[in-house]
């Protein structure tokens, strides 16, 4: 099992790890309310958002051992900033054959035009046709290659 871990992508181990992590936070949060208030209304959202989380972490661990990923690999085009502190909406990738527009869910630091972008996708996850191009809604995890 650890030597298929060290064959999954950086981005793919980090996302499962962080994952299993949160729902074990969650857990132990239950277990704390729980001896400490014994309140089961109060302790029921942290095990269900534990166990929510282990789970989520553990089928990312399942689909990458088994390969059930897509790794989508593009030059950064252009970038769509929102609000005063310019936060980050979508990028566009562009790859051979298509343009890819890749709404950001996270905070993504250092991404510049020109950079190698690098996404994995499930394999189930669809891609809608907009503007020329294709957008996918969901994804896995995202690296950034910096430009030499």
């Amino acid at each position: 099992m650890k030597d298929k871990f060290r064959y999954l992508p950086k981005a793919l181990q980090w996302q499962a790890m962080l994952r299993i992590s949160i729902g074990m936070g969650f857990l132990v949060l239950f277990f704390a309310v729980q001896f400490g208030l014994r309140d089961v209304c109060l302790s029921f959202p942290c095990i269900l958002a534990g166990s929510t989380m282990i789970v989520n972490g553990s089928l990312l661990f399942y689909n990458g051992f088994k390969g059930n990923f897509i790794c989508i690999q593009g030059v950064c085009r252009q970038m769509e900033t929102v609000g005063i502190w310019k936060q980050l909406r979508n990028i566009y990738i562009s790859t051979e054959l298509y343009t890819l527009k890749i709404p950001v869910r996270h905070r993504i630091r250092n991404l510049n035009k020109g950079d190698t972008v690098i996404i994995y996708l499930s394999e189930k996850t669809p891609a809608y046709e907009q503007d020329n191009g294709y957008m996918v809604c969901g994804y896995y995890a995202l690296e950034i290659g910096k430009e030499v």
